[in-house]
């Protein structure tokens, strides 16, 4: 059983994978910029999570359902 369901979720989950590791990679190599690229990094992560979730209500996730009688 494939833990995706489908090979195009499994390739692109692949490819972002791959990102991830050639960015860390290439963070490694520039020694003189790593903290800058890496602060570059988190602050793009972070932008890109904030604007993913920005119509989730986070407070209706933690409400009490209400039984079905």
């Amino acid at each position: 059983m494939r833990v995706l369901q489908s090979a195009r979720l499994g390739l692109a989950f692949g490819a972002a994978l791959g990102a991830l590791y050639a960015m860390l990679y290439a963070l490694l190599q520039a020694e003189d910029y790593s903290l800058l690229g890496g602060a570059l990094l988190l602050f793009a992560l972070l932008a890109a999570v904030m604007a993913a979730t920005r119509r989730v209500d986070w407070y209706g996730l933690m409400a009490p359902r209400p039984a079905v009688s």
